[in-house]
């Protein structure tokens, strides 16, 4: 069964292989992951794909909005009728944010900037393949 939470994840993990020698901050990865869909406001520069993507993880969604209200305000959240390119990435980015927080090195180093090695990009992925569903 494919869960948002799955397909966050190896998203996630499709983003991180192109993100080698960077050095980042722990808090900012999350965000990191997704920073070219947020500059262009698409995960997929498709809006098709974005109502299917919200067609399908329909039901997930309502614990992440939540958060997002909480975190940045309901009026940060993208109405996924009319924006669904926008509404997808905000949803990723909350989601990703909240996934890398769980993985040891980037706790360890939340403060502190690290360089993603291809080494470290290994751990983090193995890591985040054992929170799938």
């Amino acid at each position: 069964m494919d869960t948002l939470k799955n397909f966050v994840i190896d998203a996630m993990i499709d983003e991180l292989s192109a993100m080698e020698d960077r050095e980042i901050y722990g808090a900012d990865l999350g965000y990191e992951i997704f920073s070219e869909a947020n500059c262009n406001g698409s995960y997929t520069c498709n809006a098709l794909e974005a109502e299917n993507f919200i067609k399908e993880y329909f039901s997930d969604f309502g614990e992440v909005v939540e958060d997002i209200k909480f975190n940045l305000g309901a009026e940060n959240i993208p109405n996924p009728f009319t924006e669904s390119e926008r509404f997808q990435v905000v949803i990723m980015l909350e989601m990703s944010s909240s996934l890398v927080a769980q993985v040891s090195i980037v706790d360890e180093n939340w403060n502190n900037e690290f360089m993603l090695t291809k080494e470290v990009i290994e751990k983090i992925t193995k890591e985040l393949e054992e929170m799938k569903d």
